[in-house]
């Protein structure tokens, strides 16, 4: 990424001032469509956790290109870890990434991070089929704090051999929208940009970290209504990746969103079809820095009323028709020959 030569200040640029303007786009593959499956982060327990056969039917049957699995660190059991690695080996074996996302926002002290991910990542190859996300949403931390100790654990953990790819997210709740407010330089920072440009040394020595952001499209950006508006109350429109993207570029980075949603399995809320089509094809075209997303709302622990459940109820998982909204969330599901049909189930599936 040549970070160190690349990094603009331009986190720190006056709000008056001209946009910043845009390095070329490189060539690039095409960005991959993934989902997250939820249940291994459940508040009261994990009984909804993904099994092998879930994973496989969104894989092979729904043709996601990446699997997000969020977890709490504290159910790491050894009983946990391996059905994690039989996860792993399955979606290596099927050449889709696995993200590790330790889903509880809490910001520990640096030896406490590299500790656990050293002792948790050293478990699973690191050729680039699994990655770790280091902690969703990070709370309780300040900018500048954040983009030190960020630095720190990352270095920490190649200094100890972790090599895997690592995502990382930032305060605020990882919203791309506060990603960069531009903030002049005698002012303090409001945003990761700024932070990170503004911290010495690079972020990865190695290479291997990537900016991790969520977005949705509700007026607040919090994920909790279905209304795809404004602050302003109207229609939106812009998905905001264009905007993220080029905010990466101009330092040499790239990314990965980790969380959006836009509609449910049952329907799309005609006030989000615009944006969500924005969304797709905006990732489509800056597939140089951001190369991938995983849709928010997989796994049967969400019940069927769940404002962002991508499946169909689960008893019908396996075997329903895909809908609108998971042919829009995944392209490769409407340019293939459709879903296959539903998994094998290796073992008994005793949770439901």
């Amino acid at each position: 990424m040549l970070l160190a030569a690349m990094m603009l200040v331009a986190g720190c640029n006056g709000q008056g001032e001209a946009e910043p303007s845009d390095p070329p786009r490189r060539p690039a593959p095409p960005p991959k469509f993934g989902v997250n499956l939820s249940g291994a982060e459940g508040r009261e327990n994990d009984g909804a956790r993904p099994t092998l056969a879930d994973v496989r039917n969104a894989v092979d049957r729904l043709r996601f290109g990446m699997i997000r699995y969020p977890f709490r660190p504290s159910r790491m059991t050894p009983d946990r870890v391996e059905e994690l690695k039989a996860i792993a080996a399955f979606t290596r074996s099927r050449g889709v990434p696995l993200i590790l996302d330790n889903h509880n926002s809490r910001w520990n002290p640096v030896g406490e991070q590299i500790a656990f991910w050293t002792d948790l990542a050293r478990q699973f190859p690191d050729d680039g089929s699994v990655m770790i996300d280091l902690v969703n949403e990070p709370d309780h931390v300040t900018w500048m704090p954040w983009a030190s100790e960020a630095k720190a654990v990352i270095a920490g953990l190649r200094r100890g051999g972790i090599r895997h790819p690592i995502l990382l997210q930032w305060p605020g709740y990882s919203g791309i929208q506060r990603f960069d407010k531009r903030e002049p330089a005698g002012r303090e920072c409001e945003s990761a940009g700024c932070a990170l440009d503004r911290t010495p040394g690079p972020l990865d020595p190695i290479d291997r970290t990537f900016l991790n952001g969520h977005r949705y499209f509700d007026a607040d950006g919090s994920g909790t209504k279905r209304d795809c508006t404004n602050d302003k109350g109207e229609p939106r429109a812009d998905s905001g990746f264009d905007r993220f993207a080029k905010q990466l570029r101009r330092r040499g980075l790239r990314g990965y969103i980790t969380e959006s949603a836009f509609g449910s399995y049952a329907a799309i809320p005609p006030g989000c079809m615009a944006v969500g089509a924005d969304a797709v094809a905006q990732f489509r075209a800056n597939s140089d820095v951001l190369l991938g997303i995983t849709w928010w709302g997989g796994g049967r622990m969400w019940p069927d009323r769940y404002l962002f459940k991508i499946e169909c109820p689960k008893d019908d998982r396996f075997t329903c028709p895909p809908s609108e909204y998971q042919r829009m969330l995944n392209p490769a599901l409407s340019a293939g020959p459709g879903p296959v049909p539903g998994p094998r189930h290796d073992r008994p599936e005793p949770r439901r």
